[in-house]
């Protein structure tokens, strides 16, 4: 009975247009090869990225979005287009303007409007949103990047260093700001914001018995039978099978180094036999996990989220979670570099990181904000089991090493293709052999 009431309420926030069609969701297209938000499914041919980043689920053209402050007048109760519009009313923009750089779709909005719109509020700018970025180019006077552009543009000098005397103190502890951060969450040229993860997600519904917790479960084919649906990519999936074989979070690196490495991921996902299905996203995989014709897909902590929200029964696998940071980052060459660095400050304080989670399901990159997220600012839903940087989920996390990948991609795409097609081989049955006739 909860879930039907349950069901429908999702239903009315869906005509509503405050949650995303199950296509548009934060990472619902997201290959293990995606390049870009908007590359698609494009990526998983060429083989083209190293990171996943976060799915842009609106229209694919470039976006640039203009808050001037808070009006300096009562313009009383009401919220209508039409009196936020009154010029009457509404204070002229100062003349300072500041240009905020993130990915678009669900999680730019997030950012837009738990970080920058406060921030323009708050400082009296002028902000402008631009909502087609790629985690790499350097546009605006601070820019959202992933970790692989950062440490890059970093050494090469093109981002400001980021003193960490300007993060905001972690509240109601002892801790720096940087104790604050998890695992090389402070970076010299800037601090991390968001992080989400690459899971297994397990449908209860399709179990027969037993509760799988962790990896091990997932691969083990006698006491949980039933399709296992993944990406058929490389990245993300190697580091799983190897936690799953017992290699340690820290040393899953070195042993993909090795032919030997390679081949034990390769083993332990061959050990799946007949119930390993292979599909092209995650969105493909959430959807036979949703509909029950799977009993655990890979997929992404966000998708998985969405799907919980229309009501599937459908839990995440935090052990062995790879996670990816995004990071906030000032251009050298800006020219607003005071207001800038108080931008980074706002925008990874531990209220701000919360705000934005509950906008988007994706997990701080603060322990403090982690312990201050709650609902989802929309749909109500309890977002507790859904936050990669809880402390107890990142117990066995693996931090995806985006330049490890960018380094030997090239190479392990290439046997993973190969081992894929001779297993598809080696599955396929057998012609049966025609029969002889014997002489008469």
């Amino acid at each position: 009975m909860f879930r039907f009431r349950f069901s429908i309420a999702v239903a009315m926030l869906f005509a509503a247009g405050v949650l995303p069609t199950f296509a548009q969701s934060p990472s619902s297209n997201e290959t293990a090869q995606q390049a870009t938000p908007s590359d698609g499914q494009n990526a998983a041919k060429t083989g083209a990225r190293s990171d996943v980043q976060p799915e842009n689920d609106t229209a694919a053209t470039p976006s640039a979005d203009v808050e001037a402050p808070a009006p300096t007048k009562d313009v009383g109760s009401s919220t209508s287009s039409q009196q936020k519009a009154d010029p009457a009313v509404v204070a002229e923009a100062p003349e300072k303007r500041f240009t905020v750089s993130t990915w678009g779709g669900a999680y730019g909005q997030a950012q837009k409007k738990a970080v920058a719109v406060p921030f323009g509020r708050s400082h009296d700018v002028a902000i402008e949103v631009l909502t087609d970025g790629d985690g790499k180019a350097l546009r605006g006077d601070v820019v959202e990047l992933n970790a692989a552009a950062l440490d890059a543009a970093c050494q090469s000098g093109e981002l400001a260093k980021v003193d960490a005397s300007l993060l905001t103190p972690a509240p109601d502890t002892a801790d720096t700001a940087q104790q604050d951060f998890i695992a090389d969450g402070v970076h010299d040229c800037g601090p991390a914001s968001m992080v989400w993860s690459a899971v297994f997600a397990v449908n209860e519904n399709a179990l027969k018995a037993g509760t799988p917790n962790v990896l091990q479960d997932v691969f083990d084919t006698t006491r949980f039978p039933g399709r296992r649906v993944l990406i058929k990519s490389p990245r993300y999936l190697l580091e799983m099978a190897l936690i799953a074989d017992g290699v340690a979070p820290e040393v899953i690196y070195q042993h993909l180094s090795t032919d030997e490495g390679l081949e034990r991921a390769f083993a332990k996902l061959d050990s799946l036999g007949k119930d390993l299905v292979w599909k092209e996203t995650a969105k493909q995989t959430e959807e036979d996990l949703m509909n029950g014709s799977a009993v655990f897909a890979q997929t992404f902590n966000g998708q998985a989220f969405y799907a919980a929200a229309y009501g599937a029964p459908i839990r995440i696998i935090w052990d062995g979670q790879v996670y990816t940071m995004s990071f906030w980052a000032i251009p050298a060459d800006g020219s607003s570099q005071d207001i800038a660095k108080e931008f980074v400050g706002f925008a990874t304080a531990p209220k701000q990181l919360a705000a934005v989670a509950e906008e988007i399901a994706y997990g701080p990159a603060r322990v403090s904000a982690t312990a201050l997220v709650k609902q989802h600012a929309s749909i109500g839903l309890d977002l507790t089991p859904y936050l990669p940087t809880r402390p107890e989920n990142m117990a066995r996390a693996v931090p995806f090493d985006a330049a490890w990948w960018d380094e030997n991609g090239t190479q392990i795409d290439a046997s993973f293709a190969t081992w894929v097609e001779e297993r598809e081989a080696a599955m396929r049955p057998k012609p049966m052999p025609k029969p002889v006739r014997k002489p008469e």
